[in-house]
């Protein structure tokens, strides 16, 4: 059983959970279960992925969009799905300076309802530093 299946038993009411991590949406159409990224070394490209599904439709379109946290402007990459409800997107490498980025995953069902994750953000560190641990 996938860890969406075995959520969507738990989960019958409310909006949002937050469990060992990972983020679910409740709401009818898509759910985005997704174990956000609280670190990377700048330079680097960052693969992010999410459990996209809905029970009642197919998902057309899976986004992540993404900025740096001192820029106005969000741009997007498409999510590609790798597995039977994984879905993978890669944002591109940081420009230099950035010390954090700020994104969200959006996905589209066949009957276009959108669901939308909360905003996270990416500390970057610089490769000569050590990464925090995250427990």
């Amino acid at each position: 059983m996938s860890v969406f299946k075995l959520l969507r038993t738990i989960i019958l009411t409310g909006s949002l959970l937050l469990l060992s991590g990972a983020v679910v949406s409740a709401a009818p159409g898509p759910r985005i279960i997704h174990d956000p990224l609280v670190q990377t070394f700048a330079g680097h490209r960052m693969v992010l992925t999410a459990e996209i599904a809905d029970t009642d439709s197919n998902i057309d379109m899976a986004r992540i969009y993404f900025k740096a946290s001192n820029e106005d402007r969000y741009y997007f990459v498409t999510m590609h799905k790798v597995d039977h409800d994984i879905y993978t997107g890669i944002l591109p490498t940081s420009l230099p300076g950035t010390e954090s980025i700020k994104y969200f995953i959006v996905a589209k069902n066949g009957n276009d309802e959108i669901a939308k994750s909360q905003r996270y953000l990416v500390s970057l560190r610089d490769n000569n530093k050590k990464l925090a641990r995250v427990r």
